[in-house]
């Protein structure tokens, strides 16, 4: 309430302005944010970006990296058939090898968890994902191409170091 969290509790909000406006619910958020989602509407439409309501705000399970997440969109568009992950990033500073790992983890997913239980997840492309840059109070957007191959090679990276930290004890 003292401005602390005030970036994150906004970026959280803008996520869910997303979501809305994916899902076509009517609902936005007050001036000035209201700028920020018509910016990432204008990049979505101009990249000819749609996206499958099921995956949307989506929890994911990787077994492989011994993870689960939350990702923000699985896109359709002009490369084809494959979906793609996308995910918003509100901050004013982009983090590619951050990013680029998640998104990875994200698209190496086997499974999609809903309060009906676990489904597999869809085809999503391993090569590629989208990230979706709006900082917030700009009325700007800008959509990235991520290389989830690199990203791929440092989430198992992390992994490792993750695994290798739990059985520091044992040294």
């Amino acid at each position: 309430h003292g401005g602390d969290k005030l970036r994150a509790d906004l970026g959280t909000a803008m996520h869910t302005a997303l979501e809305h406006h994916v899902l076509g619910t009517g609902h936005r958020p007050p001036a000035p944010y209201d700028a920020d989602l018509d910016a990432i509407a204008a990049a979505i439409t101009a990249a000819s970006l749609t996206f499958p309501p099921a995956p949307v705000e989506a929890t994911l399970v990787c077994p492989p990296l011994d993870a689960a997440g939350r990702t923000d969109l699985i896109a359709a568009g002009p490369w084809g058939d494959q979906l793609r992950i996308t995910d918003l990033k509100t901050g004013s500073e982009l983090r590619p090898i951050s990013e680029a790992a998640q998104l990875a983890g994200y698209a190496r997913s086997t499974h999609r968890w809903t309060p009906d239980g676990y489904h597999p997840t869809p085809d999503i492309d391993q090569a590629w994902g989208l990230l979706v840059h709006a900082p917030l109070g700009t009325g700007t957007c800008t959509i990235h191409l991520l290389d989830l191959t690199v990203g791929a090679e440092i989430a198992h990276l992390a992994h490792t170091v993750r695994m290798r930290r739990r059985g520091a004890a044992k040294l």
